[in-house]
């Protein structure tokens, strides 16, 4: 990632001497309105070192295929405190990028939004090549009284497009990274400097979902704990407990700043760093990783970090040996397509009863099943053989049941089972009042990474 410098401050203009008598000229009211701005920038900058970037911007992808980078439309601050606003009314704001096929061939290159850095003494508007474009105002209405709407000069910033890099004279923020890719240009996954998080954005999406993880693991953890409350288990219920402490503590402020409206990316970004430190607790002799330092103009890059970093040691501290699958409903039985590499794997079904159903019951209804390849069933049901051997148990390894489920371990055996065939579930007795589960689970070992 390209290394940008972090932006210089304008030191506001001094203050101008007002006094009585004086006579008024144009330069006094332009140095009072610079001033003005500049102590705006100065105030914002010195508070929020990172108060610059887009709020809004449309690239016109549509465009970019033929090799015009159009801004649809721009809304944002420039690293100086400039604020800036460009939608169609204003004109075109395109780059050619055709002359650079062959730079953008072999690398990416960014696209910057840029102004003219402001210079004391130098013009700011009414000849070409400054920082300002005039445009005339028209029926601006006396908002104190009934006078003569009036026509007025008002300035906008003359905004720019640059590819690579902007000249030293102008202010630029990069707003895209462009490429070309199989002769097509094509934009890269890049996010420029944001003021706030918009709703839209991947970094939001990962946010809230690290969150919805988070909160499914306690709550699996959970059922957990209960469980081996009632098995007299203490010490085991007590380290699950420790576990479900470190996930749902830091989860809260995390959740907070997510689901509001409004999140300026650096708010959102230690927020998420300050799960990365209980995480690293989950994971024997795990201290917290040292990430790199938060960098405004490349947020995806920060933000991905971050992300990696906590995905490891969320796997780490809260690894699941074993991944779950769910057989699909059918009359009188339950099936679910069945892979090779299971054949070598522990085999346990999760079974949920329903309301009113007793253990015992559910228990009887498994027993009485014949579970065996698609092909094999009939055959096997025929002959009143049960198909694969299965145990009811008080858990298996790390899988513990829930309230309302049984487990059973169940034996491969390849006079079963055949290659390319849904397992089946199968069980004459599940018309109306039956036992039948509500849900089956086979629960198979992960391979190890």
């Amino acid at each position: 990632m390209t290394q940008f410098q972090h932006p210089r401050l304008n030191f506001p203009l001094d203050a101008i001497e007002w006094k009585e008598g004086m006579l008024l000229a144009p330069q006094h009211f332009q140095q009072e309105s610079l001033r003005t701005s500049m102590l705006a920038a100065w105030h914002a900058q010195v508070a929020s070192p990172f108060h610059f970037g887009v709020t809004a911007i449309d690239i016109d992808e549509h465009r970019l295929g033929s090799g015009i980078f159009r801004v649809a439309s721009a809304e944002g601050v420039m690293p100086d405190g400039l604020p800036f606003r460009h939608d169609p009314s204003q004109g075109e704001l395109v780059f050619d990028l055709k002359p650079h096929a062959n730079k953008l061939t072999n690398s990416p290159a960014f696209v910057f939004l840029s102004v003219l850095r402001f210079v004391d003494g130098r013009p700011i508007s009414g000849t070409a090549g400054t920082r300002y474009a005039l445009y005339e105002a028209a029926n601006v209405r006396d908002l104190s009284s009934a006078g003569v709407d009036l026509s007025l000069g008002r300035l906008r910033p003359a905004l720019a497009l640059h590819l690579g890099e902007a000249p030293e004279s102008y202010v630029s923020i990069p707003i895209a990274r462009v490429e070309v890719r199989n002769e097509a240009y094509t934009l890269t996954e890049y996010l420029p400097p944001m003021l706030r998080v918009p709703d839209t954005s991947p970094v939001l999406r990962l946010t809230k979902e690290l969150c919805a993880t988070l909160r499914r693991k306690a709550q699996v953890l959970d059922d957990r704990q209960q469980q081996l409350q009632l098995t007299d288990d203490p010490e085991g219920a007590a380290k699950l407990c420790r576990q479900i402490e470190v996930l749902v503590t830091p989860l809260p402020p995390i959740e907070a700043v997510a689901s509001a409206k409004a999140v300026q990316p650096f708010t959102l970004y230690v927020a998420l760093t300050g799960l990365v430190g209980p995480l690293a607790a989950l994971v024997p002799g795990q201290v917290p990783p040292e990430l790199p330092a938060y960098n405004h103009w490349d947020p995806r890059g920060s933000f991905g970090e971050v992300f990696d970093a906590l995905r490891r040691l969320l796997e780490k501290g809260t690894k699941e040996n074993f991944s779950g699958f769910r057989f699909k409903p059918e009359p009188n039985a339950f099936s679910l397509a069945f892979r090779q590499e299971w054949f070598d794997s522990p085999l346990v079904l999760s079974v949920q009863r329903r309301r009113g159903v007793t253990d015992e019951a559910l228990a009887e209804w498994m027993k009485s099943s014949v579970i065996a390849s698609r092909s094999r069933v009939e055959e096997l049901r025929t002959r009143r053989i049960p198909g694969l051997g299965r145990e009811w148990v008080d858990r298996f390894e790390e899988l513990i049941p829930t309230r309302d489920t049984l487990l059973f371990q169940v034996t491969p055996d390849r006079n079963f089972l055949r290659d390319g065939e849904d397992l089946v579930i199968f069980n004459r007795e599940d018309g109306d009042g039956s036992p039948r589960p509500s849900e089956i689970l086979l629960y198979v070992r992960r391979a190890q990474q």
